[in-house]
């Protein structure tokens, strides 16, 4: 009974700890959201889209190799925003 006691602490305390990690990530998460979108309310009525503008939302951009399917090319672009990261 003790060792089945035993297993099942240490289950419940690696699945707190997991839990506890799960919170933190959404905590940040809602964070870098809540940090964008004061950015976004900044610039709501610009008349001309800037380099300033642009580093100011945008974080990196990824530009990977071309392909082909079906005879058609395509090439991925994954745009990372600043404090939100890659949205699709």
């Amino acid at each position: 009974m003790s060792n089945d006691y035993s297993k099942e602490k240490s289950a419940i305390a690696t699945k707190i700890l997991t839990l506890e990690l799960e919170i933190q990530a959404i905590k940040e998460k809602s964070n870098g959201t809540a940090r964008f979108l004061d950015i976004v309310n900044q610039y709501t009525d610009f008349k001309e889209l800037t380099s300033e503008i642009l580093n100011i939302f945008i974080e990196k951009i990824e530009i990977h190799q071309s392909g082909r399917i079906d005879g058609k090319i395509f090439q991925q672009v994954d745009i990372y925003f600043a404090h939100i990261g890659k949205i699709f």
